[in-house]
């Protein structure tokens, strides 16, 4: 398949990188339309500008991930409401709808930046280089998004630890399970993602170098690493963790 002067993408891996765009592009958008949201709860001109531009941001990433998908000739699915990723902003509304700034905080700036920074930095390893750069240069600029985050709930941490870790879980375990739902083992018939245009993706990810245990592994990690710097236990964390599917 033909894509931009200098590159060529083997047919028999088209659909591998077309799917990889799909999710990317989509989860950009679920993105956009959370911090939009957020700008609604943000109780002051600075935080609904900083919504606003963070909202801006995912919508660049998006469209950079479609343009590199033309440029390579891949075709792609976008669906914000396609089955894990309609779940998660459904979780995140639903929570913006009771005010609950802190918890949509921790949805799109803990769960699903710190996993996006973790994948996006493997997929910068991608054979195509074209391709990999993208996601290389995304994961950069969603780490500081994670920071920013991170910085403004630090503070809810510290007023109440103890409800705050207790928010953390109710929210983790209802957020991040279909989250992990992504890079757990293949989809049933009556799952599929929506998103990949044939068989799920996570079965030809070692053709293009991934491997979705190391996937996963790494974009937990991650996670943790951000409940730990918000002073969560490791024991109460670990344990969340351990209840996600494999």
């Amino acid at each position: 398949m033909e894509s931009a002067p200098g590159i060529q993408i083997e047919r028999d891996l088209s659909q591998i990188y077309g799917d990889l765009l799909s999710q990317a592009i989509t989860g950009e958008l679920v993105g956009m339309l959370n911090y939009a949201s957020l700008a609604t709860l943000a109780p002051d001109i600075g935080g609904q500008t900083a919504a606003v531009r963070h909202a801006a941001a995912e919508l660049r990433h998006a469209e950079n991930f479609r343009q590199v998908a033309k440029e390579c000739g891949l075709e792609t699915i976008v669906n914000p409401g396609a089955l894990r990723w309609g779940q998660v902003r459904a979780a995140f509304l639903r929570y913006a709808t009771e005010g609950n700034l802190i918890a949509c905080l921790l949805i799109q700036e803990v769960m699903l930046e710190s996993m996006a920074v973790a994948l996006y930095s493997e997929l910068g390893k991608l054979p195509d280089k074209r391709i990999a750069k993208v996601f290389a240069v995304t994961a950069k600029e969603e780490a500081h998004h994670v920071d920013a985050g991170l910085d403004h709930l630090s503070i809810a941490a510290s007023r109440d630890p103890e409800g705050f870790a207790d928010l953390v879980e109710a929210v983790h375990d209802e957020v991040m399970f279909a989250i992990a739902e992504m890079l757990a083992g293949e989809e049933g018939e009556d799952a599929h993602c929506g998103l990949c245009a044939g068989n799920c993706v996570k079965q030809s990810l070692p053709e293009v170098g991934l491997e979705r245990s190391k996937l996963r592994g790494r974009a937990l990690r991650h996670y943790l690493e951000s409940l730990d710097s918000l002073g969560i236990p490791g024991e109460r964390s670990l344990a969340w963790v351990s209840r996600l599917p494999l």
